[in-house]
């Protein structure tokens, strides 16, 4: 809002007191203030670049945006980074651990501390690693952010039990990318390519790297080829 001009995103220097008015409040004029703190999405592995709108009066996110300062995704989000907002506050969110108390699928559960399931989960893990029951050990994320690391902690425990959504959602693409490149999360320099041939993975509706999608379109306004 300071200013007159038209803008795609708030300026930096500002983002440390954004005023905006509020468009539900019309034809009221109400005007809220803001934190706007760099944040990332994590509905996916694209890892964008998100602006967190912070109620500076209730400490609230009121909203998501794109960042325009993310070297990857620019500003430029998918429907699910601003969607964020559904997660955070959806009324069936866990905000606790969890223990069952009644028989599998009785649907009984009591609420306990962080440190009484980390105690529990980990005294278990310990005395199948010691009874040598390896396979009885596995280790499920729904986004692996961790750069390998729990790849190497289970092959220290001598478990080979490493699943998560990735396994589904993008093997065989990875398997390509580490054979072919010896990497399977590679970025190549679509920008700038001459010829471009997408494997199984549609541009518009199931290239899921919206940073890799802004990038072979910029290479294609600079008159790359592109194969599907």
């Amino acid at each position: 809002m300071p200013g007159t001009e038209l803008t795609n995103f708030p300026p930096p220097e500002l983002w440390d007191n954004w005023e905006e008015w509020d468009a539900k409040a019309w034809p009221t004029k109400k005007k809220n203030s803001f934190r706007l703190v760099p944040t990332t999405c994590f509905n996916c592995e694209s890892a964008c670049g998100l602006l967190a709108y912070v109620d500076k009066n209730t400490g609230d996110v009121r909203r998501f945006e794109g960042n325009p300062a993310h070297p990857g995704s620019r500003g430029r989000n998918c429907a699910k980074g601003p969607a964020t907002i559904n997660q955070m506050y959806d009324p069936e969110r866990i905000l606790h651990p969890m223990r069952r108390v009644g028989e599998r699928g009785s649907g009984k559960w009591e609420q306990v501390s962080w440190d009484t399931a980390l105690e529990d989960i980990a005294s278990r893990m310990r005395k199948a690693i010691k009874e040598d029951r390896h396979d009885e050990i596995m280790y499920h994320v729904g986004r692996p952010g961790e750069d390998g690391f729990m790849d190497r902690t289970l092959k220290a425990w001598g478990v080979d039990g490493h699943n998560s959504h990735t396994n589904i959602c993008s093997s065989s693409a990875r398997v390509g990318h580490a054979t072919w490149m010896g990497h399977d999360r590679s970025s190549a320099d679509f920008a700038n390519a001459k010829f471009i041939l997408l494997i199984s993975a549609h541009l518009e509706t199931g290239h899921y790297f919206n940073p890799h999608a802004q990038r072979i379109m910029e290479g294609k306004q600079k008159g790359c080829q592109l194969a599907t």
